[in-house]
């Protein structure tokens, strides 16, 4: 064999593993790419955040449940002809139980962060125990002026609150696995508070009732024409119907909404003065 001849063999040679070699390490990129972009971890990770996100937008109808249950009624209707108001109650419930969460505990984010990473944020920690501290502080104060059942609502809220903080820390900064032991803990937790304290459980869905006008216990009056007007407390104002505890009486009345009866909400409705 020649020596162009051999040289020339060479040349193919190094020329096929050119071509044998490129694409190889381009599937590698793209592999290294896909495995970086569906990294089992972060995936786990967004699917215990989804559970957690669809257990807070279920936990109002479970309150709601409850809340149906110590007050004596149960309205079809809502569930029925109102799905909307639903999901626009449940959404704001939902959102607004993260807040206050954050509002009362979230410096308990920074601090697992820091602990656990050993990577320490100061202007968050400053800003986080400053906000903290006037809404707990606030929060605190109107829970010790609280007596007898109102002053297990106030504790049963702080509480609820400290759990989903905690949890949110434990999901952002730890694995898929400790943040699915976490979300377990969290629902037997509620389950627990749920079947120890139902009445306290109630009265966040109450407050949530009151400030939507629609419920909660707050004064008001029945109006219909050519009958005397009737006052007491609205339990829950359905689509279609409406559950009162009128005064004088001792279980609550199912009230139909029709044409011809007004219903005045509020203090001024009893005719006391706000």
């Amino acid at each position: 064999m020649t020596t162009s001849r051999v040289h020339r063999l060479q040349v193919d040679a190094a020329s096929r593993s050119c071509g044998d070699e490129a694409p190889t390490g381009a599937a590698r990129q793209l592999r290294r790419l896909v495995l970086a972009l569906v990294n089992r971890e972060w995936l786990y990770r967004a699917l215990i955040a989804l559970a957690t996100l669809a257990f807070l937008h279920v936990f109002p109808t479970i309150l709601f449940v409850v809340y149906m249950g110590t007050q004596g009624f149960f309205d079809y209707g809502f569930f029925r002809e109102g799905p909307f108001t639903i999901a626009v109650f449940y959404g704001t419930a939902e959102l607004l139980t993260i807040i206050a969460a954050l509002t009362m505990f979230g410096i308990v984010v920074p601090i697992w962060e820091g602990l656990r990473h050993k990577r320490w944020r100061p202007m968050r920690l400053i800003w986080f125990g400053i906000f903290n501290t006037l809404v707990l502080g606030a929060v605190l104060s109107a829970v010790a002026r609280s007596r007898g059942a109102n002053l297990v609502d106030g504790v049963v809220f702080l509480a609820l609150g400290l759990i989903i903080a905690v949890h949110i820390a434990v999901l952002l900064n730890e694995s898929a696995r400790t943040a699915f032991a976490s979300l377990i803990v969290v629902f037997a937790i509620i389950a627990s508070m749920i079947a120890i304290s139902p009445s306290s459980m109630a009265s966040l869905l109450a407050l949530g009732l009151r400030m939507y006008r629609v419920g909660g216990d707050i004064p008001v009056t029945l109006v219909r024409q050519g009958e005397t007007e009737r006052s007491g407390r609205l339990i829950f104002l359905g689509p279609s119907q409406l559950f009162v505890q009128l005064d004088g009486e001792r279980q609550p009345r199912i009230v139909e909404r029709e044409h011809g009866l007004e219903i005045l909400l509020g203090p001024t409705a009893t005719g006391s003065t706000p």
